[in-house]
């Protein structure tokens, strides 16, 4: 799913300084230390910093940021304890403070800070996942049931419940490596320097004039972008299976795409991808994107918003036209009537020759009209059903 953001370098260090002092609150509370607040808060301002282009959604940036406060502060507590169990280990007894006697010598008091934050972050981890899927992982290794006794309860087969367990750990973990990817870290679950974007030799779609950066999580889903649209497309594991080809891979995600949004326009709803509830599309048809989708649930705070360049470039037509034409860019839309209808028309062009695709949509409900291919001067024919 893709999310349009704009993440200009200026834009998003105003976006920092607005929530300074909101984050300087959260690390106090978090730290339980005004002392170390400020210092803290700077910690999480540079980390933010460091990972902006990995800001998708900027109505969730405050939520984001206090995923990365956590982390900052979980860390800094971990350090706080050890060094406190070192200097406690180092006064003679002669010297040892009374309150110290009840202590165990060899206590590692940053202990009962992980345990109860890795209680916490396996609380959030299953919260956001579905239903179904939380309640048989609670019931193997929690209620710790037989695969027997979770069948009989679910009146499934012992084959099903072990396919079902197999997937809501699947769910777990990619959840915890991309949703709650900084507190994993914390717990050494994640490695924060294993994923790297990494450059293509795949042309922008939309700009035609630089290489689609790449990442693949360690859960296996993988996210595409351009420094000219922030991110092009993320593709859930499912959907990268096997391939190894990232084109291809780029490909079955807009692919997946199309038919989400378009479904969703056609019936007005789609399932959350966070937590599987249904919910209402929403067109855009104004404000700083202009024309588009939005969808949010208030659930799991899951918000994807897409325009209608992304719209566009799903469609299995102008992806037909990408393959080729490897090099192209996206002209700005350009209102047009098709009938009495007002529409917009989108230009896919070849960088490479005079050749493009021309998409009519609905300036209304982004109903695709028609399609049509042309060299030179502008010509739109009506689209035919594959």
């Amino acid at each position: 799913m893709e999310h349009v953001v704009d993440s200009a370098g200026d834009a998003f260090a105003t976006l920092l300084e607005a929530e300074r002092g909101a984050l300087v609150r959260l690390c106090a509370r978090l730290a339980g230390s005004a002392e170390a607040a400020e210092d803290l808060a700077q910690e999480t301002l540079i980390e933010a910093w460091r990972q902006r282009g990995r800001l998708v959604d900027w109505s969730g940036a405050r939520q984001w940021l206090s995923a990365i406060a956590r982390f900052v502060c979980l860390r800094w507590r971990r350090r706080a304890g050890r060094e406190w169990s070192r200097q406690a280990g180092a006064f003679a007894e002669t010297d040892r403070p009374a309150e110290l006697d009840d202590l165990a010598g060899d206590v590692d008091l940053s202990a009962e800070f992980d345990r109860r934050e890795l209680a916490l972050l396996i609380e959030r981890a299953l919260d956001l996942l579905p239903a179904g899927s939380r309640g048989v992982l609670l019931q193997r290794y929690v209620e710790e049931r037989s695969h027997a006794e979770i069948a009989a309860r679910l009146q499934v087969s012992e084959g099903a419940v072990a396919m079902r367990l197999q997937r809501s750990k699947q769910a777990f973990l990619a959840i915890l490596s991309t949703r709650l990817r900084p507190e994993a870290a914390a717990f050494g679950w994640v490695d924060p320097e294993a994923e790297r974007w990494t450059a293509t030799r795949i042309w922008c779609p939309f700009c035609g004039a630089a290489y689609v950066q790449a990442l693949r999580y360690a859960c296996g889903s993988m996210v595409f972008r351009c420094d000219c649209a922030d991110q092009i497309v993320g593709v859930a594991r499912k959907h990268v299976g096997a391939l190894k080809n990232l084109k291809t891979i780029l490909d079955h995600g807009l692919g997946f795409c199309d038919g989400f949004y378009r479904d969703g326009l056609a019936s007005g709803t789609v399932d959350c991808s966070g937590c599987g509830r249904r919910l209402p599309v929403r067109r855009r048809l104004g404000g700083e994107d202009g024309l588009g989708v939005e969808i949010h649930c208030p659930t799991c705070r899951f918000t994807d918003r897409t325009n209608l360049n992304h719209l566009t470039l799903d469609l299995p037509e102008t992806r037909r036209f990408w393959r080729d034409h490897p090099r192209m860019r996206a002209l700005p839309a350009q209102p047009c009537a098709f009938g009495p209808r007002p529409a917009l028309l989108s230009i896919y062009a070849s960088s490479d020759d005079s050749a493009r695709i021309e998409v009519v949509s609905s300036a209304d409900t982004l109903e695709v009209l028609s399609i049509g291919h042309s060299r030179g001067p502008l010509a739109v024919s009506t689209r035919s059903d594959p």
